[in-house]
């Protein structure tokens, strides 16, 4: 890790270094937090800007993308373990798929336990990620020190002005319904929201 840093930052510069972090997955013998608190220490003393605190990796699937209901739609169309499959085959898959792939819980704010755990143990900042939608959320984290910053994804990429909509006082929660079909369609698709609603 600090070599990654040193070869870094001799490309950047004095340009801010930061790193996302895993810091818990579902894997067996996977990440697990007090091993991520020992990893944002070695980030810290490496020169790392700021940690923005994740979980899952990709083959954890849903730890990343959760939202109220299974997207197995967008799976099966989207992405490229699934698509080539016969329709006949997804036909019989998509009744069955609650059974083999269940959303982690909680739905929202998935990593601000994570953020803090972390956050008492370095002195840089720390941002939590991962099921933030409204105001009340980012100024609950902030406020009572969960985290020092807060970052969105799906928010931005349905509405990519809902900063200023938030500081305006026009909106106090993101439109985004948590489908996750833009993260999935991602894999053959341009980003864009799709609102629930795919086609074939």
């Amino acid at each position: 890790m600090r070599e990654i840093f040193d070869r870094a930052r001799r490309g950047a510069g004095d340009y801010p270094i930061l790193a996302k972090l895993n810091a818990y997955d579902g894997r067996k013998g996977g990440m697990r937090i007090d091993e991520a608190v020992r990893i944002a220490r070695l980030l810290e003393e490496s020169g790392c800007a700021a940690i923005e605190v994740s979980c899952g990796t990709s083959e954890d699937g849903l730890y990343m993308t959760r939202g109220p209901k299974l997207p197995i739609d967008a799976i099966l169309i989207h992405t490229f373990k699934f698509k080539s499959l016969p329709s006949w085959q997804k036909s019989l898959m998509r009744p069955f798929a609650s059974l083999f792939a269940r959303q982690p819980k909680p739905l929202a704010k998935y990593n601000v336990e994570a953020a803090q755990a972390i956050k008492a143990h370095v002195g840089i900042p720390v941002i939590a990620v991962g099921g933030i939608a409204s105001l009340a959320d980012i100024e609950g984290i902030l406020g009572d020190g969960s985290a020092d910053a807060v970052s969105m994804s799906r928010p931005f990429i349905i509405e990519p002005n809902i900063v200023k909509k938030f500081q305006e006082g026009k909106q106090e929660r993101s439109k985004c319904i948590r489908c996750n079909f833009c993260v999935i369609a991602a894999e053959t698709k341009p980003l864009r929201c799709y609102y629930g609603k795919l086609k074939e």
